[in-house]
C-alpha cells in the first residue's frame, strides 16, 4: 500500500515534467536523480568500508548528462574518456597504493553504473517525440516490475537466483516478461504507433530482460554492501537506485535500439 499510495504522488509530477517540460528541464530532473543515485552508491560502499572518492565520483558523474545534453556523440566521448582519465589520475597523487587503485575503481564504477547508463535517459529525450520514447520505457520496465513483484508473490514456488535475491522466482520472472510485453503493446497504441509489431515485441522482451537484470544488479550490490535498500527516499520504495534499477540497463539498449533499427533520429 505505501508503494501504490507513493507512486500515486510521484507518477502526475513525472508526467506533467516529461510531457510539458522542456528538455532542459528534464535534463535538469535527471541530474538531480543523478547526484543522488550517486550519492546513494558512495555511501553504501563507504558503510562496508569500501574505499571510494565520493565528491569526486559525484562531480565528474554530473558532468556526463551534461556533456550528453551539449553535445553530439564526440562530445560524450570526450567527457567519458575525460572522466576515466582523471579518476585514473587520481592513483597517482594518493600514496596508499593498493588503496588508492581499488578507491578509484569503485569511483569509476560509480559513475559509469549510475551516471552514464541513466543519461540514456536523457539521449531517449532528445530524440524526435523524445517525450513518448521516455513515457515508453518506463511504462514497459515499471509495468513488468509491478507484474514480477505480484505474480511471484501469489505464485511463486521456484527461486531464481537464491545468491542475489532469494524472493524472486522463476514466476515472478515470466509474469514480469507478460507483464512487460503488454506494456510494449499497450506503449505501440498510445505512445509509439509508427512501431511495427515485431518492433514493439522485441523491444518488449529486450526491456524486460534488462529490466530485470538491473533488478538483480541492484539486489547484489545491496547484498554485498549489507543495506536492504539504497536508502529511504519515500515510503515503501527505498532510494533512488532501487526505484531506477530496471532503467539502467534498459535506457542504453533502448536508446540503441532506437537510434539504429527504428532509425530515429533527433529533433530539430
Amino acid at each position: 500500500m505505501k508503494r501504490l499510495l507513493s507512486a500515486l504522488c510521484i507518477l502526475p509530477l513525472l508526467i506533467l515534467l516529461v510531457r510539458y517540460g522542456s528538455p532542459l528541464h528534464f535534463a535538469l530532473l535527471l541530474l538531480v536523480v543523478i547526484g543522488l543515485g550517486l550519492v546513494e552508491f558512495y555511501r553504501m560502499l563507504a558503510g562496508k568500508g569500501f574505499p571510494c572518492w565520493k565528491w569526486v565520483g559525484v562531480t565528474l558523474g554530473l558532468a556526463l548528462p551534461l556533456a550528453f545534453y551539449g553535445g553530439g556523440l564526440a562530445s560524450q566521448a570526450t567527457v567519458s574518456a575525460i572522466v576515466i582519465l582523471l579518476v585514473l589520475a587520481g592513483i597517482f597523487t594518493r600514496q596508499e597504493g593498493a588503496i588508492s587503485l581499488q578507491g578509484a575503481a569503485y569511483t569509476l564504477l560509480g559513475v559509469l553504473y549510475v551516471s552514464w547508463l541513466l543519461s540514456h535517459v536523457l539521449l531517449l529525450r532528445l530524440l524526435a517525440e523524445g517525450q513518448y520514447y521516455v513515457f515508453y520505457i518506463f511504462l514497459v520496465v515499471w509495468l513488468g516490475d509491478a507484474a514480477a513483484l505480484y505474480v511471484g508473490s501469489f505464485l511463486g514456488r521456484h527461486q531464481l537466483a537464491p545468491a542475489l535475491s532469494p524472493r524472486k522466482t522463476v514466476e515472478g520472472a515470466l509474469g514480469g516478461l507478460m507483464g512487460s510485453l503488454s506494456g510494449a503493446l499497450l506503449g505501440r497504441v498510445w505512445l509509439l504507433d509508427h512501431f511495427t509489431l515485431v518492433q514493439c515485441l522485441v523491444s518488449g522482451g529486450m526491456l524486460a530482460l534488462l529490466g530485470q537484470l538491473g533488478d538483480l544488479s541492484e539486489s547484489l550490490l545491496n547484498r554485498s554492501t549489507g543495506v536492504k535498500d539504497s536508502a529511504q527516499l519515500s515510503p515503501g520504495h527505498g532510494g533512488i537506485l532501487d526505484k531506477v534499477d530496471g532503467i539502467l540497463l534498459s535506457a542504453p539498449a533502448m536508446y540503441y535500439y532506437t537510434l539504429y533499427v527504428t532509425r530515429q533520429g533527433f529533433a530539430s
